[in-house]
């Protein structure tokens, strides 16, 4: 017995020397141990508790394991409330436009060649078009839409396989209508549902 304790002491002298690099640490799988010289002792892990990130907080794990980790506030997901002529890039792929203003007024997707697939956007009317339409385009109307729209007070309509334009029409969308669209990097594959088949059109 007292040659393995021996054997046992010599090997974690070494461990020690090999991986401490002189600071009297070892880690035995999930442990720590510290040695002073004569004795080894076993280091508790400390037990962290708090805030781990905010929604304007610039936090970035590595290799970390989080368990039990609840959100305090709700998930907020990309989205961006336009009023104005607006020009979509491939870094904001996942958000949701709001067309909102009285005034309407054209959005323009990425182009295909610069999103990757899984790249969507989704477009909600805030308000309705009086005037003039809401239109979504593809960039320099590359031929790249292909969907259907759903109507809530008839069949589907309007299915397109090679359109560059998704229209919210002026007297027949009103406020809820919407569409989304889902490229794979070589098309948009668009779903339009819209209260009457004339609502939204794709073309």
């Amino acid at each position: 017995m007292k040659r393995f304790g021996i054997v046992v002491l010599v090997l974690m002298v070494f461990a020690v020397t090999a991986y401490g690099a002189g600071k009297n640490l070892l880690i035995e799988g999930n442990k720590i141990r510290h040695f002073d010289g004569s004795n080894w002792y076993t280091l508790s892990a400390p037990s962290l508790s708090g805030t781990l990130a905010t929604t304007g907080g610039t936090e970035t794990l590595t290799n970390k394991t989080i368990s039990g980790a609840t959100l305090t506030t709700g998930v907020l997901y990309p989205a961006e409330v336009t009023t104005a002529t607006n020009v979509l890039t491939a870094a904001e792929c996942g958000k949701t436009i709001y067309l909102d203003f009285a005034t309407e007024f054209t959005t323009t997707l990425p182009a295909l060649s610069t999103v990757s697939a899984g790249c969507e956007f989704a477009f909600e009317l805030g308000l309705a078009p009086s005037g003039n339409d809401y239109v979504v385009n593809t960039t320099s109307l590359e031929t790249g839409i292909i969907g259907t729209v759903f109507a809530a007070s008839g069949n589907s309509t309007n299915i397109v396989a090679t359109g560059s334009t998704m229209t919210f029409v002026d007297g027949q969308a009103i406020a809820g209508d919407s569409a989304t669209v889902k490229s794979d990097g070589t098309s948009w594959f668009a779903k339009g549902f819209a209260t009457v088949p004339t609502g939204l059109v794709f073309d």
